[in-house]
């Protein structure tokens, strides 16, 4: 036996769109910065690492510094082998395609916010508009924004989500610990790239320090 669930009034209706497409906006807004800076972290990191190659490369021709053969080998394989991790870091950056996904959420974010401020208008305005009642302009709304997010092929993810949230603490009633999470969740994403940066340098100079 079937249970029907029981109608929306249009009030709620037009309430819970109004919530739905504030979020929806909001997380794809940050979902394109939070690519966006991906990509540049990106790009920044294959830069750094490129340089770091040649400056490797270059050390065992200075005149000032005095190697002895092992470091001279180790100095080489180290340059061959972060070469190496270049190239494949830079095809598996490539493959993410940070910058076309964050435009792609970027488009639909400001193509839900122009429907969201003509809900907004019509929510502060409720009467009918060319002889369009209300509750079909809510319908009409709510099918191109299903239409909206048909065509993007990306989603934003829950830290995006969270990022919102932390912005609207109050709307959501966010204590210290699930704010701290957050910014903690954030921090995580970047961690990676900070980590290629910081590593090489560190474990090649290690290594001529110990021979």
């Amino acid at each position: 036996m079937e249970v029907e669930s029981s109608p929306i009034s249009e009030d709620r209706f037009g309430q819970e769109l109004d919530r739905k497409m504030w979020i929806t906006k909001g997380a794809r807004f940050n979902a394109h910065q939070r690519l966006m800076s991906k990509h540049i972290w990106s790009i920044a990191t294959i830069s750094y690492l490129t340089i770091l190659v040649i400056i490797t490369t270059l050390i065992q021709y200075i005149p000032a510094i005095s190697l002895t053969a092992q470091q001279n080998d180790v100095i080489s394989i180290s340059a061959i082998a972060l070469a190496l991790f270049i190239l494949i870091l830079s095809l598996l950056e490539a493959s993410k395609s940070h910058q076309m996904k964050a435009m792609e959420l970027h488009n639909c974010a400001r193509d839900v916010s122009t429907l969201y401020n003509r809900l907004r208008h019509i929510l502060s305005n409720p009467y009918e508009q060319d002889g369009v009642g209300v509750s079909k302009q809510l319908t009409e709304i709510a099918s191109n924004y299903d239409e909206i997010m048909n065509r993007c092929q990306e989603n934003h993810d829950v830290i995006d989500y969270d990022i919102f949230r932390l912005q609207h603490k109050d709307d959501f009633h966010l204590g210290l610990l699930e704010c701290t999470r957050i910014r903690v969740e954030n921090i995580k994403t970047f961690i990676p790239y900070l980590a290629l940066i910081l590593i090489p340098p560190i474990a090649i100079i290690i290594l001529i320090v110990l021979l």
